[in-house]
């Protein structure tokens, strides 16, 4: 009987042993899931604080590229305008002064060329009256020229900021995708 206890009484340390160990066992593979799972919150709200938007869509990313090229295209559109306008001012201040070099070359001559009278200051004078509507209406065109140029460059400033803040806008969705 005493020698029963005893197997038995070895038998249940041999058990409880090989359960401390299997515990043992439990409790380092809990700390390790317990580590892991630390370490991937970690990383989560990592990237989370670089997150711009957490709604960022690959459709948001496409509208914001349509809109981005759209403001392309703007940007172009007045590029050309203002070289048309550029070419308009400079081809009037031109033109304006060929007209002023014919009234000081009429006033310089004693025979007018298509005529063939003699220059008078009547004849000089309404030279200058047919002259000066012309110069009038360069004058005016180059001064609304101006203007519109004067709107383009606000507008070109203020396209370039759009561009600028969109393409920023696209690189921190195209991140937070990934992400």
């Amino acid at each position: 009987v005493l020698e029963e206890q005893r197997k038995k009484f070895y038998m249940t340390k041999s058990e409880l042993k090989s359960i401390k160990e299997r515990i043992e066992e439990k409790a380092k593979l809990l700390q390790s899931y317990n580590n892991e799972s630390n370490y991937i919150l970690n990383e989560i709200d990592n990237l989370s604080k670089d997150i711009f938007d957490i709604r960022s869509t690959r459709e948001k990313v496409v509208e914001l590229n349509k809109a981005l090229e759209e403001r392309k295209a703007k940007l172009d559109s007045i590029n050309k305008r203002e070289v048309e306008l550029e070419k308009i001012i400079h081809t009037n201040e031109y033109e304006i002064d060929s007209q002023n070099k014919i009234i000081e070359k009429i006033s310089k001559i004693d025979v007018c060329p298509l005529c063939k009278s003699k220059i008078t200051p009547e004849h000089i004078h309404s030279i200058k009256d047919e002259i000066s509507p012309k110069i009038s209406s360069l004058t005016l065109e180059i001064g609304s020229s101006r203007e519109e140029l004067g709107e383009i460059s606000c507008s070109r400033i203020e396209l370039k900021q759009e561009i600028e803040a969109l393409s920023q806008e696209i690189y921190k969705r195209n991140s937070d995708i990934l992400k």
